[in-house]
């Protein structure tokens, strides 16, 4: 008992130091140079505790990720095509603010009653192009003042982060969904994402950046993603004088 009873008296004077300099001497220090210098102290002022720089960094670009998430969400619509008993469903997203929208192709059914969704409300829509040899649709729906997507113009880096924003039509609203990757390969006029398979209802989905650009659109064929790249959508974009 006598041993033991130094080592309870070191260990609760060590717990009060650590209180002490944490609650008080620490966040003191922080604003008092050279001490705002270090970063431990900084840090502690702020009342932070970085235990892992990998995780800081982690959860960072995942604040990121959900902040940029919810400035592009508003570009991003449903789109439905219906022929008789068949419902083709996927995404797309505003181009232009009148009501110009681009989606996939393979999204469209021949003679079928095409319609876009966008939060609560439906739009009957139009076909203003198909090219079917890129894979995309422009539509066009009765409305205006809309948000518009913003291309993205330089080149992707290899290993940079992207992400495809789709919307799922669910009863009368739509349910927005992520999907997270990051470039794989690239091509002189193309590029390959790890997000490498996904349910055809995906098609159409825009893929940004973190700079709230889009670099592509996505096509599933055969549960296979392939990304349509900016330059092929500006290319059916000029057949109709855009």
């Amino acid at each position: 008992m006598k041993k033991i009873f130094p080592i309870v008296i070191i260990f609760f004077i060590g717990s009060l130091g650590g209180i002490f300099g944490d609650r008080i001497l620490f966040p003191y220090l922080a604003g008092r140079a050279p001490f705002s210098e270090i970063q431990f102290i900084r840090e502690a002022g702020r009342g932070t505790t970085i235990i892992n720089r990998k995780e800081e960094v982690v959860i960072r670009e995942n604040e990121r990720l959900s902040e940029v998430v919810s400035k592009v969400s508003p570009v991003v619509v449903g789109v439905r095509s219906v022929s008789g008993n068949t419902i083709y469903q996927g995404s797309g997203f505003i181009l232009t603010g009148d009501g110009l929208v681009v989606t996939s192709n393979d999204l469209l059914l021949s003679r079928g009653l095409h319609e876009v969704v966008r939060g609560e409300t439906r739009f009957t829509a139009t076909v203003e192009k198909r090219d079917s040899a890129r894979g995309v649709a422009i539509l066009r729906i009765d409305a205006g003042n809309l948000p518009v997507v913003t291309f993205r113009e330089d080149d992707l880096r290899l290993g940079e982060l992207i992400f495809l924003l789709g919307a799922q039509i669910s009863k009368d609203t739509l349910v927005p969904y992520v999907e997270t990757g990051i470039v794989r390969k690239k091509e002189q006029d193309s590029f390959e994402t790890t997000i490498d398979r996904l349910l055809f209802a995906a098609s159409g989905s825009p893929m940004f950046d973190l700079e709230q650009k889009v670099v592509g659109m996505t096509l599933v064929r055969s549960g296979v993603v392939s990304v349509v790249p900016v330059e092929a959508v500006k290319k059916v974009m000029e057949l109709i004088g855009l």
